[in-house]
């Protein structure tokens, strides 16, 4: 889903601030706001311009930016505007953007044809350039990896946690 209404994405990026409370840099921003892909780069700069002349967000002295208390009220009364999984999906995934950001850890994947048609789908998760946890995955089709790959994205932490749970021998089944 690509939220396309200007008031949608001025809406989307009050809701996401208003849940981290706490001031941020405008790259940052950007890059919360960016990662699921439901607001263009484009439609962010504009609308983000749009909050600031609105006085919904502002700039501190020291170039971070905080919602105010109207852009607080404006989120929370209009909050249901906004699609629940859109919603929910951006705020969560800009907390664990900030947690990642803290301790530099970051996530990726890679897939790879092999030679008898099935890929191999490599998934990673590094903190402060080293290696945490690399795990490689056969699948039957691409779309299989990609959905892999989608699902590993979006909650990297499942499987950190469970595989060293159970290599711990903590796992419960």
């Amino acid at each position: 889903m690509k939220l396309t209404e200007k008031g949608d994405i001025r809406l989307y990026i009050l809701t996401l601030m208003d849940h981290v409370d706490r001031p941020l840099k405008y790259s940052q921003i950007n890059d919360i706001v960016l990662q699921d892909d439901f607001v263009s780069n484009f439609d962010f700069m504009d609308q983000f311009e749009e909050l600031k002349a609105s006085k919904l967000i502002c700039e501190r002295s020291d170039g971070a930016y905080e919602i105010t208390p109207a852009g607080e009220f404006v989120a929370n009364t209009l909050k249901s505007d906004i699609a629940g999984y859109v919603r929910e999906r951006g705020i969560r995934h800009a907390l664990l953007f900030l947690e990642f950001d803290k301790t530099k850890t970051k996530v990726s994947s890679r897939t790879a044809e092999n030679d008898d048609g099935t890929f191999d789908l490599t998934l990673s998760i590094t903190r402060k350039g080293k290696r945490a946890i690399s795990v490689t995955v056969n699948a039957e089709t691409e779309f299989q990896a990609e959905r892999m790959a989608d699902n590993f994205k979006e909650n990297p932490e499942h499987l950190y946690k469970f595989i060293y749970s159970f290599l711990m021998g903590q796992a419960k089944y």
